[in-house]
């Protein structure tokens, strides 16, 4: 992207921002990358050469610059947590449970803090556990079997919320509804977002 179409993206959420304001509602932004942004060393060696410089991290420096905008950098979350442990799968595309829970986690309580609710607002304590997968990608290779990792999940340490599930809701791929409201959660929150959501 040009310079000119970088910025008209970050516009864009601008009016968005302006057009909720208008309704008495805040737009929260989440931005994920892929894995090749974490895990560099992995790429054929002409895409490593190329360098680590990406024009979507010039956009995050946009996002964080735009007032009015509670911008959640996963990016900024996640960079820290490799260290420590995978933080995507291997054989598929997303980031693994553990990963986008603490994302998550992090979004939770900026909401909440926005509400004025006590911190730490989010509660449940992450406990992985380690299981078989064989992702997306794995589907994708030219393999007469897909291979299969021992992947990062979490179980369950938070209650099960109940919920509704649409399918082919146009122009969304499905909708899910929390069905009883709980004074105990944060107040109504629309997500729209990819598989990474």
């Amino acid at each position: 992207m040009t310079d000119d179409q970088l910025q008209a993206v970050a516009l864009r959420f601008a009016q968005l921002r302006d057009f909720l304001i208008g309704r008495g509602i805040r737009l929260v932004v989440v931005t994920n990358q892929l894995k090749d942004k974490f895990y560099p060393e992995y790429l054929p060696y002409p895409v490593r050469r190329a360098g680590n410089h990406r024009r979507f991290d010039e956009f995050r420096e946009m996002m964080h610059a735009i007032p009015g905008i509670i911008y959640v950098d996963s990016t900024e979350i996640l960079e820290p947590i490799k260290a420590r442990r995978l933080i995507f799968h291997k054989t598929d595309l997303h980031w693994n449970d553990p990963a986008a829970a603490e994302v998550a986690r992090i979004l939770v309580n900026r909401i909440a803090a926005l509400e004025g609710r006590k911190q730490p607002f989010w509660r449940s304590p992450l406990k992985t556990t380690i299981r078989e997968l064989s992702g997306s990608d794995a589907i994708f290779m030219p393999l007469f079997y897909p291979p299969k990792e021992q992947s990062l999940f979490l179980d369950k340490t938070f209650p099960a919320q109940p919920y509704s599930y649409e399918t082919v809701k146009t122009p969304f791929e499905y909708i899910m509804r929390m069905t009883r409201p709980n004074e105990a959660l944060l107040p109504p929150v629309l997500l729209c977002g990819d598989s990474f959501s």
